[in-house]
């Protein structure tokens, strides 16, 4: 009895682990993914089989061969049989049949940590095959933006390697850039921040602080490696920074001045950097910077721990080290002209006899503009005319006349 009753608690034993191993192997979504893949809808998508007609899906569910997915509301993600995720955007159309082919939209692929993928992703009549985490577009034409790893794009007899935040867009198949381009930490970018989250945050305090230390550097302070060596002791042990790498940080053509703050902020990411030697990271941040990266994207390649300690120790360079700073052009204040001179109107002079004034123009058909009302001002005081001579003949001749009325008035 003792032995039956021992055989029934190993059983049960075992069925419960059994359980529990099933539960899971459930669990697991690489076990999930039979056939071409396994959906999971974030939402709701409309799902398409073979043959079949478009449904609405929300819940988990194993693809087949033919299968199409369209991402209509929220996101949605399919498990490959390789490991491999792949993330849906709204507006996103996916076909699988032979492997997934991306017709429509975004999609983000995240490969296992060390795999090697098996499965290529078709997309625009091209394949992508990525090792680490990278995007792929089609809107029209095909773009790859690589997070993470490196990101293999074929097309046609051609292949290019797009490593980590390069970008590689193809318009046509077949004709593939000469080499891929820096990324651009883009807000509206679904998937920058879960990837380069602090070097979208300090981009442009990076890239303010580097123009703003060049416009106060003097030249001559510019392109002395000694300058920099001043502000940043710990570039005395590193004999990398020479006058060659100065040139070639700081100018953007052979003839233009050296700026300051470009040569500062490569060399801190140097020194903080953790690829390779201090030499390969400075020669590697001059390159990368020159082909139009950003700071923050220069320090996540140089592999900088923390990009925010980068800004810290630019600014402890600048604000304790004892800089010679150029000195701002003096204001000039404008000039100070004097006041406009009005012309004073020459006073308006009567003529001495009325009758002598000429005569208004009467010929005119323009009506005279109505005089402007003014404040009357005071009349000056009337003077009575002087006495008008006659002529002195006439005088003589009236002179008796005159002189005998007036006896014969008298009564002489």
């Amino acid at each position: 009895m003792r032995q039956m009753g021992a055989r029934r608690h190993r059983l049960a034993a075992v069925m419960v682990s059994s359980g529990v191993a099933a539960l899971l192997l459930g669990c697991n979504p690489s076990s999930k993914a039979t056939g071409e893949g396994r959906l999971e809808p974030g939402s709701q998508v409309l799902l398409t089989t073979r043959g079949g007609q478009p449904v609405t899906s929300s819940k988990s569910r194993p693809l087949q061969s033919g299968d199409s997915v369209e991402v209509f509301e929220g996101t949605a993600k399919v498990t490959l049989p390789d490991g491999q995720v792949l993330e849906l955007q709204p507006g996103s159309v996916l076909v699988l049949d032979q492997g997934p082919d991306l017709r429509r939209g975004d999609l983000l692929v995240t490969a296992p940590s060390g795999s090697s993928p098996t499965t290529a992703i078709r997309a625009a009549g091209n394949q992508v095959r990525v090792s680490g985490a990278a995007r792929i577009t089609i809107a029209p034409s095909l773009r790859v933006v690589t997070y993470q790893g490196t990101s293999t794009l074929s097309s046609g007899a051609r292949q290019i390697d797009v490593p980590a935040l390069r970008t590689a867009d193809v318009s046509l198949p077949g004709l593939l850039p000469g080499r891929p381009s820096p990324l651009t930490l883009d807000q509206a970018d679904p998937w920058v921040g879960r990837f380069l989250r602090e070097a979208l945050d300090v981009e442009a305090g990076l890239e303010s602080r580097s123009r703003g230390f060049t416009s106060q550097v003097a030249a001559t302070d510019a392109r002395s490696p000694a300058f920099y060596i001043s502000l940043l002791p710990e570039l005395a042990a590193q004999t990398a920074l020479q006058q060659d790498l100065v040139d070639r940080f700081g100018r953007v053509q052979p003839d233009t001045p050296v700026r300051a703050g470009e040569v500062l902020i490569g060399s801190i990411v140097a020194l903080q950097g953790q690829r390779a030697t201090f030499a390969d990271r400075l020669a590697g941040a001059a390159a990368f910077r020159a082909e139009g990266a950003s700071w923050s994207l220069v320090a996540v390649d140089q592999q900088v721990p923390s990009i925010d300690a980068v800004l810290r120790m630019f600014d402890a360079a600048v604000n304790v080290a004892p800089l010679e700073l150029a000195a701002p052009a003096p204001t000039v204040p404008p000039p100070t002209l004097p006041p406009p001179t009005l012309p004073v109107p020459a006073p308006t002079t009567r003529p001495a006899n009325p009758r002598t004034a000429p005569a208004p123009n009467t010929t005119s058909t323009t009506r005279p503009a109505q005089p402007r009302a003014s404040t009357p001002t005071q009349a000056p005081p009337t003077t009575a005319p002087p006495a008008v001579s006659l002529d002195p003949l006439l005088d003589a001749n009236l002179d008796p006349v005159v002189a005998l009325l007036a006896d014969l008035l008298n009564g002489r």
